[in-house]
């Protein structure tokens, strides 16, 4: 798992142009001249900084000085003291995927009544989908990963009715990234009408006054940076979804097919907490980059389910018991 990992995050680091532009640059953000809407996204430059300051300064520098011939660490800066920080975005980013990944696969297990060997292999497999995404699309930036964490979380606690977890997990989405205000329709889809009333409105209210509290001093002290509030692509985007539109169209086909197999039989939470994808697929088309796969992070981890024991379901129609996600 540790091994798949560092896979991830080597591929997540030095295959990242956006960790290089210089509008959305780590060293933009920590001296908070990055332009907007990348600067309201603070949380992780900063936990960065913080774990590079315990970081000793000659290990720092014997790790992550570039060498010849050796692709680890060549997403290190040339400055010598950038080079701790990156190695603490590089270690929060590690942590953030196998988190990501344990939390999933345990997720999987207990909404599927699987067995061990079916929670690692989804572990596995969700990382192994992840790196294949960054490779093949090599767009991002350095919180996605606590995106994905973050949302594997999240998606856990509404499933499981765990919804003071929830909210302190909604919490420090609110500062790593601006969507994580999908969640709220995941919560309203699996809550309306299961609360009592009077609960479900505390919760959809806290949510509300916790997004817009961290939106609007993150706004307001961002507020000279350049740049825009929302990125807006779809200009790009349409045409880009037009080429090719029969490969597109077969593909999207097949994924809603893999989605959808065997629909009533999976749990109700489920199918109700893949309602945020509406709102999503709309963010998607107007504000992100033509292809820009990464933009999807936050629905991930509930996609994930759904392909997962689609799989398995498919697969034991076809060869029964024909691997570990087919036990339990």
């Amino acid at each position: 798992m540790i091994c798949l990992g560092l896979v991830a995050t080597h591929l997540q680091m030095t295959l990242t142009p956006m960790l290089r532009e210089d509008r959305s640059s780590l060293e933009r953000h920590l001296d908070g001249t990055a332009e907007r809407p990348f600067c309201y996204r603070v949380l992780t430059p900063f936990a960065g900084l913080a774990v590079g300051a315990l970081i000793p300064h000659a290990l720092g520098d014997r790790i992550c000085a570039p060498t010849r011939g050796w692709r680890a660490c060549d997403f290190m800066p040339k400055r010598a003291d950038l080079r701790a920080p990156y190695l603490g975005i590089a270690l929060i980013e590690l942590l953030s995927v196998i988190a990501y990944a344990v939390v999933l696969g345990r997720g999987y297990r207990r909404l599927f009544d699987a067995s061990e060997a079916a929670e690692w292999a989804v572990a596995a497999g969700s990382l192994l989908v992840l790196s294949v995404v960054i490779h093949f699309v090599p767009c991002g930036h350095f919180y996605d990963f606590p995106v994905l964490a973050l949302s594997a979380g999240m998606l856990g606690a509404l499933l499981f009715q765990r919804l003071p977890a929830y909210l302190l997990l909604f919490a420090v989405a609110c500062w790593t990234k601006e969507t994580a205000i999908l969640f709220t329709f995941a919560y309203c889809a699996i809550y309306i009408g299961r609360l009592p009333r009077s609960r479900f409105w505390l919760y959809l209210t806290a949510q509300l006054a916790i997004y817009a509290s961290a939106q609007i001093a993150l706004r307001l002290w961002y507020r000279n940076n350049p740049g825009s509030a929302v990125e807006v692509w779809y200009a790009e985007q349409l045409p880009w979804l037009a080429r090719k539109a029969v490969l597109k169209i077969v593909f999207l086909g097949g994924l809603v097919f893999a989605i959808s197999f065997n629909w009533s039989r999976k749990p109700l939470e489920l199918r109700r907490a893949l309602f945020m994808i509406a709102p999503h697929l709309v963010l998607f088309v107007y504000g992100a980059r033509p292809g820009e796969a990464r933009a999807l992070y936050d629905t991930f981890p509930v996609l994930m389910l759904f392909l997962f024991r689609n799989s398995v379901e498919i697969s034991n129609l076809l060869l029964p018991k024909a691997g570990p996600l087919a036990e339990g």
